[in-house]
C-alpha cells in the first residue's frame, strides 16, 4: 500500500500502560482492527515502529497501544504505511497433517 503524510499529531491517552495511540489521517482510510500499520519518520521516535490496530473510531482514525510513553508528538508526525504482515489464530495444539 501507499504511504500517507501524518498532518495531524497523535495523540496518546492515559497515565499507565500501554499507552492508547489515536492517529488521525487527512481522509478516510481502509483500515480494520487487527490491520498492521507502520509508522515512520515521525520526530517523536516513540510513534515509529509496526502496529496493530485495535480500534477504528471513525473513517479517519485508529488507535494502536504502546508499552512506553512517547512524550508529545512534535514536529513531523511522520508516515503511516499498511504492512503486508498475517495473525493468526487459533489452537493449533491438536492439529495433525497428511
Amino acid at each position: 500500500g501507499s504511504s500517507v503524510t501524518l498532518t495531524t499529531a497523535p495523540t496518546r491517552t492515559g497515565t499507565l500502560t500501554p499507552f492508547e495511540v489515536t492517529i488521525t489521517f487527512p481522509s478516510a482510510h481502509s483500515y480494520t482492527v487487527n490491520d498492521f500499520i507502520i509508522i515512520a519518520g515521525a520526530t517523536t521516535t516513540g510513534y515509529n515502529g509496526t502496529h496493530r490496530v485495535t480500534s477504528v473510531p471513525s473513517s479517519t482514525t485508529v488507535r494502536y497501544f504502546l508499552t512506553a510513553d512517547p512524550g508529545a508528538a512534535t514536529g513531523t508526525f511522520g508516515t503511516a504505511t499498511p504492512a503486508d504482515l498475517w495473525v493468526i489464530t487459533g489452537d493449533y495444539a491438536n492439529s495433525t497433517t497428511a
